[in-house]
């Protein structure tokens, strides 16, 4: 067994197809292949703000990976990063070299959730990703 870096460790890349966010074929579609992943054993990782924000952003969430976790019964398994601002900043081609920090919170248990209660637990969970983001930024610079 030959130890390998990380480049050299091939990828196992999902279907990644275009979509149009504001038809309800695509939100279906969409809900389709994450059921397919998820009935395969796969997991999903969703980037809940909806693109890269800048390092001093911390975006509101948008609620399709929750509404998606709870129509399959899946947990959320919360993952806050902070400092990879600083070591590839947006609009930049490369990255530099510096210190990140990454920190799993507790899952959470859709089941415990309806439809009429996301927006709710969006909103929830952004305040928690966001104070834990902040400490974590602040032990960054310290």
């Amino acid at each position: 067994f030959k130890q390998k870096t990380a480049y050299e460790i091939p990828l196992r890349l999902v279907g990644s197809e275009m979509c149009i966010r504001d038809s309800p074929n695509d939100r279906e579609s969409i809900n389709e292949q994450a059921k397919n992943l998820f009935k395969n054993g796969w997991s999903l990782m969703v980037y809940p703000q909806g693109t890269r924000v800048d390092k001093n952003e911390f975006k509101e969430f948008k609620n399709g990976a929750f509404h998606i976790a709870q129509q399959n019964n899946v947990r959320i398994l919360p993952v806050v990063i902070a400092g990879t601002g600083d070591i590839w900043p947006r609009g930049s081609k490369f990255m530099k070299s510096g210190k990140a920090m990454i920190k799993t919170l507790e899952p959470i248990d859709m089941s415990k959730y309806n439809k009429e209660s996301i927006e709710q637990l969006v909103k929830d969970t952004h305040h928690k990703m966001k104070n834990v983001y902040d400490e974590m930024t602040l032990k960054l610079k310290s």
